[in-house]
């Protein structure tokens, strides 16, 4: 069964290219565009992680990851940000790792790898 992955992200164009790239390397993935949606989208189904951008509407990606932190079954999250300050005190608060915008393609497919595992076979 393939590994899920949940990418928030509002840039519809960084979006469409990190899903791209993470169903290119075999993950399912879905895409909602904020914190409140991605926090909906948790509590109804099981995802193995989440790659995460910390400026986002309604509910920005570092409140996400405190609520993970403080849930009963957290996830492993992948911070993705314009911003190196932020996307540090992401980490602070419990996010796995952090990857800077614009990002390296096999940086990124190798974060994911190290902390949600391989992609999984097709389902």
């Amino acid at each position: 069964m393939r590994k899920r992955l949940l990418l928030v992200e509002d840039e519809l164009d960084t979006q469409q290219m990190v899903r791209k790239l993470l169903e290119g390397s075999g993950y399912a993935v879905e895409t909602v565009f904020d914190g409140a949606e991605a926090l909906g989208a948790i509590q109804m189904r099981p995802f193995d992680g989440m790659i995460l951008d910390i400026i986002l509407p309604e509910l920005d990606g570092i409140e996400v990851v405190r609520q993970l932190k403080a849930s009963a079954s957290p996830i492993p999250v992948v911070m993705l940000s314009a911003y190196q300050q932020l996307a540090l005190q992401a980490v602070r608060e419990g996010a796995q790792a952090y990857i800077v915008k614009p990002f390296d393609a096999a940086r990124l497919r190798h974060l994911v790898e190290h902390w949600v595992g391989p992609a999984g076979g097709i389902a």
